[in-house]
């Protein structure tokens, strides 16, 4: 159970008493709905599911109004909906498993490369290697963090304490002394 807070300003405060109680959800309903029902639709695929979940938390409200003060309401209403939106992506989830269609060989067609394509792959990687360990290691971290773990410019300018522009000029770097090492090849 909520501790009570005594500091609360009175026009937050929403007390059910007996025979109030469903006047108490009534004003509660008309000060948030609105609100409540357009967060609910910027972050589910139909306006059904807001109103389904929207309602969800308003029996809820009514629930607790009935066993302790809400002092927050805007807040206990919108965590109530975090939480409900929360458990429906569970259950999308794991309904989509259930949906798995297996995949046949004759569904999709192979598109394993040639042992040209291979060669040429490999001759690549061999270059890339070459640039990067001939790069400075700021102009290799920095390369790394872009092209293998999809960092933007703006994340590795923060990891390595750089501007974004230093970012672009070392990653740049590394991309036209791969091209100059690919036509030399």
């Amino acid at each position: 159970m909520e501790a009570i807070d005594l500091e609360a300003p009175a026009a937050n405060r929403f007390k059910a008493k007996p025979g109030v109680r469903h006047q108490v959800v009534v004003d509660i309903f008309n000060n948030y709905h609105e609100e409540l029902e357009k967060y609910l639709l910027r972050r589910l695929d139909s306006r059904e599911d807001a109103k389904e979940i929207a309602q969800e938390v308003f029996v809820r409200v009514l629930r607790k109004s009935g066993q302790e003060e809400l002092l927050y309401p805007r807040a206990f209403i919108f965590t109530v909906a975090a939480n409900l939106l929360k458990d429906r992506l569970r259950t999308k989830i794991t309904h989509a498993v259930d949906r798995h269609e297996p995949i046949t060989e004759d569904a999709y067609p192979c598109s394993a490369a040639s042992p040209e394509q291979e060669v040429r792959f490999k001759e690549s990687l061999d270059i890339l290697a070459r640039v990067l360990e001939q790069s400075r290691p700021v102009t290799k971290r920095a390369f790394i963090l872009n092209r293998f773990k999809g960092l933007t410019y703006e994340q590795i300018a923060s990891e390595l304490d750089i501007s974004r522009s230093m970012v672009k000029h070392h990653i740049s770097s590394v991309l036209v002394d791969c091209r100059k090492a690919l036509k030399g090849s």
